[in-house]
């Protein structure tokens, strides 16, 4: 449901996504389930985000995939590092990583992490 919400709407903040979500819960319903859902400590990367990404990657094989590497801030004195997917002008995360950190340049430590996992 997260995934379509974010692909149908083309933007991560949760209401937007909650609107486009395949369901027919009123918005504001809707919206609560999934912040509940990515709030829950039992949801993780390896269970409910590479499945899911393994098999877009099959199923994009037969083509070039091209990947990127962001940086941003995240939440309060929080960073991300993360690749992604480049894919019909629209950028999928594949996986990241969440420091304490300022923005600005990331270590080459958290990038060298981050393409070990990749």
């Amino acid at each position: 449901m997260f995934i379509n919400g974010i692909v149908a709407s083309g933007s991560t903040h949760l209401r937007t996504v909650a609107k486009k979500t395949p369901t027919s819960a009123k918005v504001t319903s809707r919206e609560k389930q999934l912040s509940r859902w990515y709030q829950n400590e039992h949801v993780s990367y390896e269970v409910h985000m590479l499945p899911f990404v393994q098999q877009l990657l099959a199923g994009l094989a037969p083509q070039t995939l091209v990947l990127t590497i962001d940086g941003s801030e995240v939440g309060r004195n929080c960073i991300a590092l993360m690749v992604s997917l480049i894919y019909q002008q629209r950028v999928i995360p594949l996986l990241w990583l969440v420091k304490q950190g300022q923005k600005g340049h990331f270590p080459a430590t958290m990038h060298i992490e981050l393409l070990s996992k990749v």
